[in-house]
């Protein structure tokens, strides 16, 4: 009988020991499953027609957005620029979209400046400001970088063209926008996640401004 009961406490043990480690590893699993869940941006934004644009990246892709304002030099002087970047990456993998903050203008307004400098990718306004806002952005131009799972990859500057609000350098030294979108598409650390957007401060339209 003691023999018996010595197997039978040593099975409740075995067991209790297994619900253990089976516990442990669920919370452990959940723990993972929940700090890989994507990071949802809390702004919506629409394009100049007035339908929510996506925010969220591709699969295994990147969002890259630049905030715009219709006054500041460096903004438009980019223009080219950005339309070369837009025309060189891959459509399915990059979701590039350029997001005006000019909270006083109407889309309209924005549409015919957008096309003034023809600008040749989706454009968006309303909600901008507060995306900006959201993101930490203080200076526009500003490219922020974003990979599948929200993160913010990349922020700062689209190159380095300029060193002063409309002064710009003779050669341009390093594609700061292209280089991040490449590096994380390419699944590889941003080498410098952070840099100095060099433009104007981001306009400040109130509190509940778009």
């Amino acid at each position: 009988m003691t023999g018996r009961l010595e197997k039978h406490r040593r099975t409740l043990e075995a067991v209790g020991l297994l619900g253990v480690m089976l516990t442990a590893c669920g919370v452990a699993g959940s723990a993972v499953h929940e700090s890989q869940a994507p990071r949802t941006l809390a702004t919506e934004v629409r394009g100049l027609d007035g339908t929510p644009l996506s925010l969220h990246a591709p699969d295994g892709g990147v969002l890259a957005v630049v905030f715009l304002w219709t006054p500041c030099p460096n903004s438009n002087q980019y223009s080219p620029t950005l339309n070369r970047i837009a025309a060189q990456i891959d459509s399915d993998r990059v979701r590039f979209i350029g997001l005006f903050v000019d909270a006083d203008l109407t889309d309209a307004q924005v549409d015919t400046h957008a096309k003034e400098f023809a600008l040749k990718f989706p454009i968006g306004r309303l909600g901008a400001g507060r995306l900006a806002r959201e993101l930490g952005v203080e200076t526009v131009p500003s490219a922020v970088v974003l990979d599948d799972q929200g993160a913010v990859r990349y922020q700062g500057r689209i190159n380095d063209q300029f060193y002063d609000l409309g002064r710009r350098r003779q050669v341009v030294r390093s594609e700061d926008l292209l280089d991040a979108i490449a590096a994380v598409l390419a699944g590889d650390p941003v080498r410098t996640p952070r840099t100095e957007a060099i433009g104007c401060t981001l306009p400040d339209f109130g509190e509940d401004s778009s």
